[in-house]
């Protein structure tokens, strides 16, 4: 089942989840003492929550790699927990989180209704799928990604057609470790077939600049999302990327992305444009 498996890992993984509950307890009374008292930097106590929430994780980590076997039924109840204490966090501190099923697909699309225009924002809205894998392989079929994610295509241009205040549409799918990305609009159809090449391309850096944002806020690409064919940063799936990041959502069309790519070329992506990743370069598109 799983071997290297001791005493002294268990305690120190102990150790650090009770350190990081008695800081929480800490911050919590000194929090409330703070009404009654002094001015409180509310900053650094977050700064300080987050910074031993972090060391937390990585020394779990590393616990949990040197211990548990990959395919035990121990990993995938530790999986599962795990999972339970990010959901919390990311409920506690107001962003998203993606389902614990590594297989998903699903349609994520940023509106404006007439109280949006007034105030110059946007809506975001996001529905999910959890391909079921399991039903799949206990029939003995071969899970068919390409049918499913065409079939959201589609979903997706009819909402498009019925819907005129969606303002712009992303199909995101998760086949186990990979990430497909693909714009979706009233011109185009569904891939023929579903990227799963990796690129050559990577962006070494990508920082999204709002006039209402003081600093730049780093957005992340999985490494498994760099597959030639895979659309990436545009609109919507920046918008997604700060939805499930712990940053400011402040967000509208003025933003621009800069972004520094595996030669060291640097440019500006606009709110209206997009980028294919091809097999040794990339191809910035202006959305219509």
């Amino acid at each position: 089942m799983y071997s290297g498996y001791g005493v002294g890992s268990i305690f120190d993984l102990i150790n650090e989840i009770l350190n990081f509950i008695s800081l929480l307890i800490y911050s919590i009374f000194k929090f409330i003492y703070s009404f009654v008292t002094t001015n409180f930097d509310y900053n650094l106590l977050a700064f300080d929550i987050v910074t031993k929430y972090s060391k937390m994780k990585q020394d779990i980590v590393k616990i949990y790699n040197k211990n548990f076997d990959k395919n035990s039924f121990v990993n995938n109840s530790f999986e599962y927990a795990w999972y339970c204490t990010e959901y919390l966090k990311s409920f506690a501190l107001g962003y998203r989180i993606e389902p614990f099923n590594n297989n998903w697909v699903s349609i994520s699309y940023i509106d404006q209704s007439e109280f949006d225009k007034v105030n110059l924002s946007f809506t975001f809205d996001e529905t999910y799928d959890e391909i079921d894998t399991i039903r799949f392989f206990k029939n003995n079929n071969v899970v068919d990604y390409f049918t499913e994610f065409k079939d959201w295509y589609n979903t997706a241009k009819s909402i498009l057609l019925k819907d005129k205040k969606v303002y712009d549409c992303l199909i995101s799918m998760r086949m186990d470790d990979k990430y497909i990305y693909k714009v979706c609009d009233m011109e185009t159809d569904s891939y023929d077939v579903l990227p799963c090449e990796l690129s050559k391309v990577k962006f070494l850096s990508i920082e999204y600049i709002h006039p209402e944002v003081k600093k730049p806020i780093v957005l992340e690409i999985d490494k498994n999302a760099y597959l030639v064919g895979n659309e990436l940063l545009s609109c919507t799936f920046v918008k997604r990327a700060l939805e499930y990041s712990f940053n400011v959502k402040h967000f509208d069309t003025d933003y621009v992305l800069n972004i520094m790519d595996n030669n060291l070329k640097t440019f500006e992506l606009k709110s209206n444009e997009f980028i294919i990743l091809e097999k040794n370069s990339y191809t910035i598109i202006e959305k219509k």
